[in-house]
Formats: C-alpha cells, sequence, structure tokens
C-alpha cells in the first residue's frame, strides 16, 4: 500500500489520477482506486470539469 506522501503525489499527476488502480493482494488479484485511498483529498475541485 503507498504511503501518504506517494497517494499525494500520485492525486496530484492529473484529473483521472484518481482511477489508478492499486493492487492490494496479489493471489486474488484484488485492487483499490487511489481515489478510495484519498476520499477528502484537498484539490479534488481544482481538476473539475
Amino acid at each position: 500500500m503507498p504511503c501518504g506522501a506517494c497517494r499525494e503525489l500520485m492525486m496530484q499527476l492529473g484529473g483521472s489520477s484518481g482511477e489508478i488502480e492499486i493492487l492490494t493482494d496479489l493471489s486474488s488479484g484484488a485492487s483499490v482506486r487511489l481515489r478510495e485511498l484519498c476520499p477528502d483529498w484537498w484539490t479534488e475541485k481544482r481538476y473539475d470539469g
């Protein structure tokens, strides 16, 4: 799981960065989207249409 600083960096990559999938379990293939790890990201409105 990426640390908080890494999550912040990835979220700043662009408007669709919240869609980045992070593998959480290799054997089952389970993943989570970055936006789920940063639900109250402080600059979310910056990228709204």
